[in-house]
């Protein structure tokens, strides 16, 4: 059973180091940060199946397990303090950079208690940020500034960026 725990550290190092990564690239390149919806409800998940671990394990706890379980509330940690939003040259989402170019087009939706919620088509998937109303007219004008179209111009103009 112990090469199971070493594919369990292996999983939760490769993890914490794309975690770190993520944070790295993002940390000072957002100048526009705004939320993921549901990053909340995925933290809890995450920490409770963390639990749900440590407890179904503890009668068989090694180093290996204490130092794999003992690095997730670091992958939590940094998964919270990473930031999502809007840089001067890409897009930052979950850790990864999407250029400008890669934005087909976006869509605001309205949302409820003085926030919106800003989705960025790409040919892959659909970046989705959600943003106090008071950043809406910065937001506005890094789409302008990238000639990023709206859903109503792209539809109209029947046609992809590329």
């Amino acid at each position: 059973m112990e090469h199971y725990d070493y594919l369990l550290l292996a999983v939760v190092g490769l993890l914490l180091v794309w975690q770190l990564a993520g944070l790295i690239a993002t940390g000072r390149n957002v100048r526009v940060a705004g939320k993921m919806p549901g990053q909340l409800a995925s933290f809890i998940l995450f920490a409770a199946l963390v639990a749900v671990a440590i407890y179904r394990n503890r009668s068989r706890m090694n180093t290996t397990l204490w130092i794999a379980f003992g690095a997730m509330p670091l992958v939590l940690v940094i998964f919270a303090l990473m930031k999502n939003g809007l840089g001067d040259s890409f897009v930052y989402y979950r850790g990864k950079r999407y250029g400008y170019d890669q934005i087909e087009y976006y869509h605001v939706e309205r949302e409820e208690g003085g926030s919106f919620i800003l989705r960025l088509h790409t040919r892959r998937r659909d970046i989705v940020l959600q943003y106090p109303d008071e950043k809406k007219e910065l937001v506005m004008a890094y789409l302008e500034k990238f000639h990023i179209m709206s859903f109503d111009a792209h539809k109209a103009s029947g046609s992809s960026r590329r």
